[in-house]
């Protein structure tokens, strides 16, 4: 009956370093993420600058290619219908 008691106790005795372990991990962690930046992940910035740089390109085609006269019908269009 002894052996179990040693048994048994070196089960806690291993189980509770398994839980301080366990533990240290958790704080690294919390550690690692409080130090980032609060910036939004690189891919998301590259994003955003490309939707900026989208608009902008759209509307300087906008303004470039703008007509101010009335649109001529394409006399092309009209034989293929």
């Amino acid at each position: 009956m002894l052996m179990d008691w040693n048994k048994i106790e070196m089960y806690h005795k291993a189980h509770y370093q398994e839980l301080i372990g366990e533990a240290n991990k958790a704080r690294l962690l919390r550690e690692a993420l409080a130090g980032r930046d609060s910036r939004p992940p690189l891919f998301c910035r590259m994003l955003h600058w490309l939707g900026h740089r989208l608009e902008a390109w759209g509307r300087q085609l906008q303004e470039r290619f703008t007509v101010d006269r009335p649109m001529q019908p394409c006399p092309v269009a009209d034989q293929c219908r």
